[in-house]
């Protein structure tokens, strides 16, 4: 029966939206400052797990067992582990070896933040006030695709068309972290980043692409 059939694939459907929400939201918490009870979680070996678990419910294969593994290689002194984090992402003479903030990879940093902005505002979003939530933050980006994602799920659950957020995350994707990721990732190679950071930022690259 045609209706079966749909609901069937409206489940699945679902499901993968569901997954990719998570995902997005797992990994924008983890691409933030790392502060204490995340170096922890870290630490006892959760993070991978939790990713794993949202991965194997995608209906496409990511290829990332090896950056999952090095979420397992985490600096066991938080000092250290926060002051890498500091060091590659936050402050260096000059800025940072390899910053989190999308506009600093494209040239103009002003453009990239007020396309950011339009996107968020087009869905009735503002960024936090909070200093760390510029629009072209990686984290604030994978909050905005965890959004994207989530919408995406009600809309399937309501019998809605769901295209208007998926279209929406490609767009967004193709001009925001899926276009100068690999860019980020060249530079942590060339500082010879730790495997822990490095591995994180290879999962977000290879999600969004």
């Amino acid at each position: 029966e045609p209706t079966a059939v749909i609901e069937g694939i409206g489940a699945d459907d679902e499901r993968a939206a569901a997954a990719r929400s998570k995902l997005y939201q797992l990994l924008a918490e983890w691409v933030r400052f790392p502060w204490q009870d995340f170096h922890t979680v870290a630490v006892a070996g959760e993070l991978a797990p939790a990713a794993a678990e949202c991965i194997a419910a995608l209906p496409y294969e990511l290829g990332v067992a090896e950056h999952l593994a090095a979420l397992a290689e985490v600096e066991p002194d938080y000092d250290e582990f926060q002051s890498a984090y500091v060091g590659l992402f936050d402050v260096g003479m000059g800025g940072p070896p390899c910053p989190l903030y999308g506009g600093t990879w494209g040239g103009d940093r002003q453009k990239a933040m007020e396309e950011a902005l339009r996107f968020y505002r087009f869905f009735g979003l503002t960024p936090s006030t909070d200093e760390r939530d510029l629009p072209d933050h990686l984290g604030t980006e994978l909050e905005f695709l965890h959004f994207l994602a989530f919408k995406e799920v009600e809309a399937l659950h309501a019998g809605l068309d769901a295209g208007s957020y998926r279209r929406a995350a490609r767009d967004f994707l193709l001009r925001h972290p899926a276009k100068w990721m690999p860019r980020a990732l060249a530079k942590l190679d060339k500082v010879g980043a730790p495997p822990f950071w490095r591995g994180l930022l290879s999962l977000v690259a290879a999600f969004c692409r």
